[in-house]
């Protein structure tokens, strides 16, 4: 009641006492207060330490891959953030042995990992066609070492190998459904041989997100 009725100077001077007075109680409680935000403090610290290895987690990111996983070879360019290239499709030359470009293009988009270890490393699209190879044909190759390796997507095959010839019959939809029997089974084929790819990688742990292109229920037994 008396500081309530008292002038500003009389208040500073009233509390300039009181502090004087009550000096070491106030220090006793500032630094009771310390002690107990920093056990506080150290015990987040350490509940996170725990929780979180120290150190870096190494990712390796693909998409897009379309059945083509195995042209995925390290070589001694710097990568990029993202690479697109066509493959060609290509016919021989029985004459010489070379190749020449045929008609059509398939368009592969490669997301490179972004992180500076793997900067020794980019993608590179083999020549021939590894589609119609046959499993043992190619050695697997494996991508750059790391702790996560995730798999954006679109990993299926989006034609078969070959076309069913059409032929003339009085059932219209027989054509229809043969072509559908052989892509499913040249999906089948393909989502055998990722898998197979799958789990000659080094990664500790891997993650396949489904794509517009690849089908709702997809088992990888072998990569787990």
């Amino acid at each position: 009641e008396s500081l309530s009725s008292s002038s500003s100077s009389s208040f500073a001077k009233c509390y300039t006492q009181y502090i004087n007075s009550n000096m070491d109680t106030i220090v006793q409680q500032v630094q009771t207060m310390s002690t107990e935000m920093k056990k506080r403090s150290d015990s987040i610290i350490a509940s996170k330490q725990l929780s979180t290895p120290n150190r870096t987690i190494r990712l390796v990111v693909i998409s897009d891959t379309h059945g083509y996983e195995m042209s995925l070879t390290p070589s001694l360019e710097l990568s990029s953030l993202t690479t697109s290239g066509k493959k060609k499709k290509k016919k021989k030359d029985n004459n010489n042995g070379s190749f020449k470009k045929g008609k059509g293009t398939e368009t592969k988009k490669i997301l490179e990992p972004w992180f500076p270890s793997f900067g020794d490393y980019n993608s590179h699209i083999m020549t021939d066609d590894l589609e119609d190879s046959d499993d043992n044909e190619h050695e697997l190759e494996q991508l750059p070492a790391g702790d996560v390796l995730l798999h954006l997507g679109d990993f299926s095959i989006d034609k078969p190998k070959a076309s069913p010839k059409k032929q003339k019959t009085k059932k219209s939809n027989s054509f229809a459904n043969n072509k559908k029997l052989l892509k499913q089974d040249a999906q089948r084929r393909a989502h055998t041989k990722f898998d197979t790819w799958l789990s000659k990688q080094p990664h500790a742990h891997k993650f396949v997100l489904r794509g517009n292109h690849d089908p709702i229920h997809v088992v990888f037994p072998k990569s787990n």
